[in-house]
């Protein structure tokens, strides 16, 4: 449908609604004098409604195409970019340090005992207890670093420019504030303390592509919850080990 609306001299407003929402204006100076404007809007209007009606074609199947990149590579649940879109991040960040000489960090982390917790409270206590989680991470990164959500319970985090004793405090920050932070009052019952292990890894000195970095900082998981969980873990083999 399109609206058409004198708004004040030279000039006419063209709103394109779609699904009952305004897609776009288009602002026209006609270029007559005010008592001429109604007969120079009409001798023009047709072409305008043509021209409206392409243009909001064109932007609502833009915003439609974005609308579905952002459903593929983002997790409904969280509102942290998923697996797909952190192997898209991981591989530019990489790349990008390699030219530069820079380092990249990955932090692997996940809750303790998730499972249990789904067992003895349920599947959307579970959940709350992982949106609270993602917004948790993301409010402890700088602009540039990114969280993702893995798969299940387990989180990345992509840390750029960073080295090892930064990369080591930033995660033990992270598994503080989990500790003491998230908000169990949200949920409806008392669930206990949510913990979570995480191990760390660095670019270049622990692996140098993707798929050996994201191994390095989950293999130093497991030793943190081997060694007890609740816990941060480095990762102990650097690349030229191996």
């Amino acid at each position: 449908m399109l609206k058409v609306e004198q708004y004040k001299w030279g000039q006419a407003f063209f709103e394109n609604l779609a699904e009952g929402t305004v897609t776009g204006v288009i602002k026209v100076n006609s270029g007559a004098a005010e008592a001429d404007m109604d007969q120079a809007v009409a001798e023009r209007k047709s072409l305008l409604i043509t021209m409206a009606e392409q243009v909001a074609m064109a932007v609502t199947n833009l915003r439609l195409r974005e609308q579905l990149r952002q459903q593929a590579i983002k997790d409904p649940l969280t509102g942290l970019y998923n697996r797909r879109r952190l192997e898209e991040t991981l591989l530019e960040e990489l790349s990008w340090a390699e030219r530069h000489d820079e380092t990249v960090g990955v932090i692997m982390l996940d809750v303790d005992h998730f499972k249990q917790l789904n067992d003895t409270h349920g599947h959307e206590t579970g959940d709350a207890v992982l949106r609270e989680l993602g917004g948790l991470l993301n409010r402890s990164l700088r602009r540039e670093d990114r969280a993702f959500r893995y798969g299940g319970e387990e989180f990345t985090l992509v840390i750029l420019k960073t080295n090892a004793e930064r990369l080591c405090r930033l995660a033990e920050l992270v598994r503080v504030r989990v500790e003491e932070e998230l908000n169990l009052s949200l949920f409806t019952e008392s669930i206990g303390k949510v913990t979570v292990s995480l191990g760390a890894a660095q670019f270049p000195d622990h692996a140098r592509d993707l798929h050996g970095l994201l191994q390095a900082a989950d293999e130093a998981l497991y030793l943190a919850k081997h060694r007890g969980r609740n816990r941060v873990a480095f990762a102990a083999k650097a690349a030229s080990e191996e």
